[in-house]
């Protein structure tokens, strides 16, 4: 079933709050020690934390709550 657009869920002018997410595709690792390789990614999160910075002081947005988590283990 396909989402509603964003057209007729936001009110222009009109402030709300929004749960925002994304994830990796293909099983990449993005954060973490990937289990494969042995390779560490946790570097990245500082990356993360920066960024968001930016880019709430630019376009001025609040965060309420921001978690930056590490892939989950595959089962």
């Amino acid at each position: 079933m396909p989402a509603c657009a964003r057209k007729e869920i936001l009110r222009q002018g009109q402030p709300g709050i929004y749960h925002v997410f994304t994830r990796c595709v293909r099983q990449a690792f993005l954060l973490g020690t990937d289990p494969l390789t042995g390779r560490d990614y946790n570097h990245r999160r500082h990356w993360f934390v920066d960024r968001l910075q930016r880019l709430t002081a630019n376009f001025v947005i609040d965060v309420g709550f921001a978690a930056i988590l590490s892939n989950h283990a595959l089962c």
